[in-house]
């Protein structure tokens, strides 16, 4: 199995790869080579790989890479495609990488092609024959406009497991609710006259007005009947977005068309708020001449609903260290709950740095978010993170800190055996009983008492005492793996000894 890249080369080149949706053909790039860079560093790593081809102007394919076998497990989730940008509007190339102080600007690196390279390399820290529960990496096509990739996933059958994490910009706090979305498109067709007799003609202008008053007076009435606190904006919102009519104001406008979009709190039916605004627009263009119609821009997306007391959630809010929130914005993880798997939103940035110029993702956030992927892998999949062995990256996201090297948990050792570090503590604490340093710590030894009395099990000696960042006699994992290093008598118990060990 071949090392993973660092990762600030992986999102160098995962950037580097034209992988913009549009409903405009030829702004439409696909994600299909962004799919088969990351099936291949998933099949470098031991991962059993399956690419779903998606129809299409542009090459799409939808990726599920897993690792291990059985039942339950995890999925990583996050969508390999991005918005179009204008490379005029940007500070720097979009589909060039440039870090600064620790910032990696780059088109999608914030949304979403960081959180690949954190749960790549989160997964590269364990080996896959000995997950007891498998882990699967998802990436899905078009989720920038129709989402037809987590449909046609969702169609085929998507991974089975118990967990699922979509890896969307949300600053490394656990979502576990959003709204739906829905986008709607309404056109009024009159006839055109001269304006110096109106009655003539029938104006599409003045039936919208008509139209739009109504919808929002049913917008006020579901804001009265619908509300969830736990959002930030707690009650539905319906926000028209696109007005366009007319041509010349001494011509009747045969012709309006509206935009708007709608977000819907958890529980509330997208088919049936669509029913109601056809019947509020029928009602209100009733007797005008006028006919209209309602079509989706795009089939929409349900809401998210994770409860609070769920093991994800509360797993998640322990790992993070912070309460599970909500978002106003959709994403993908609706389709894994509907599969039936606990399903919150989990990933690196902030979603106010998307789809907009200078995306940027920081080294830290990719660090961090791998850590805590490999903690959550830990949980659902049974394994034990190697924390840098053969699966590691060779080298980290930027090169002026040595030691330790991104990518690798922080907060203990690998488990695998005594390390040269470990030796050398073991060996400071056992000749540390006596006055020489090259004594060999004997039960009886007879040095001279420090100031405050001599202390049971250990030298008496000032400058025979180990240093306060060594072990203590029993007090960490060395000891108590290695009781040949110690005398048998009772520990000295010293909680900062224990906290500044470098085990």
């Amino acid at each position: 199995m071949s090392p993973l890249p660092a990762p600030g080369a992986m999102l160098a080149e995962l950037v580097a790869l034209p992988s913009a949706s549009s409903f405009d053909p030829a702004a439409d790039r696909g994600n299909r080579a962004v799919v088969d860079r990351l099936a291949a560093w998933a099949a470098d790593l031991g991962a059993a790989v399956r690419v779903q081809e998606l129809e299409g102007p542009a090459p799409r394919a939808n990726l599920v890479a897993t690792f291990g076998a059985g039942t339950d497990g995890l999925v990583l989730a996050g969508h390999a495609d991005t918005v179009a940008a204008d490379p005029a509007a940007w500070a720097t190339d979009p589909l060039r990488l440039v870090e600064t102080d620790g910032r990696l600007y780059g088109l999608g690196a914030c949304d979403m092609k960081g959180f690949f390279v954190a749960a790549l390399h989160a997964a590269a820290r364990f080996d896959p024959a000995r997950l007891r529960a498998p882990l699967h990496l998802v990436a899905t096509a078009d989720e920038e406009c129709a989402m037809e990739g987590i449909r046609a996933l969702a169609a085929s059958g998507p991974p089975r497991a118990r967990w699922a994490v979509v890896g969307e910009p949300t600053g490394l706090t656990p979502v576990r609710a959003h709204k739906g979305v829905l986008m709607e498109r309404l056109v009024l067709h009159g006839r055109e006259a001269h304006s110096s007799d109106p009655a003539a003609g029938a104006s599409a202008i003045e039936g919208m007005v008509r139209a739009l008053a109504a919808l929002l007076a049913w917008r006020d009435e579901l804001q009265a009947a619908h509300r969830d606190a736990a959002f930030a904006v707690p009650t539905p919102t319906l926000h028209p977005g696109v007005l366009r009519g007319g041509d010349r104001p001494n011509r009747v406008c045969a012709r309006c068309e509206l935009q708007f979009d709608l977000r819907s709190l958890p529980g509330m039916d997208p088919e049936e708020l669509r029913v109601e605004i056809c019947a509020r627009v029928a009602r209100a263009v009733a007797g005008t001449g006028l006919r209209f119609e309602l079509r989706s821009l795009y089939p929409g997306t349900p809401a998210l609903a994770t409860p609070p007391d769920a093991a994800l959630v509360r797993a998640a809010e322990e790992i993070c260290g912070r309460p599970a929130t909500t978002a106003a914005y959709g994403t993908e993880a609706p389709w894994f709950a509907a599969a039936g798997m606990e399903t919150i939103v989990l990933g690196p940035g902030d979603i106010a740095r998307a789809h907009r110029p200078d995306e940027f993702v920081t080294v830290d956030e990719l660090d961090a978010a791998a850590d805590l992927y490999a903690r959550l892998i830990g949980r659902a999949c049974g394994g034990t993170a190697e924390g840098g062995g053969r699966h590691a990256a060779a080298g980290g996201a930027r090169s002026r800190r040595s030691s330790p090297p991104r990518g690798t948990d922080r907060r203990r050792r690998p488990a695998s055996g005594p390390s040269r570090r470990r030796r050398a503590a073991c060996r400071t604490a056992r000749t540390a009983r006596c006055g020489r340093r090259g004594g060999r710590g004997r039960p009886d030894c007879t040095t001279t008492p420090a100031r405050g009395g001599s202390s049971p099990g250990r030298c008496g000696s000032r400058r025979s005492r180990p240093p306060r960042s060594r072990c203590r006699r029993n007090t960490c994992a060395v000891w108590r793996r290695r009781p040949g290093c110690g005398t048998g008598r009772p520990p000295v118990r010293r909680a900062l000894a224990v906290r500044r060990h470098p085990c």
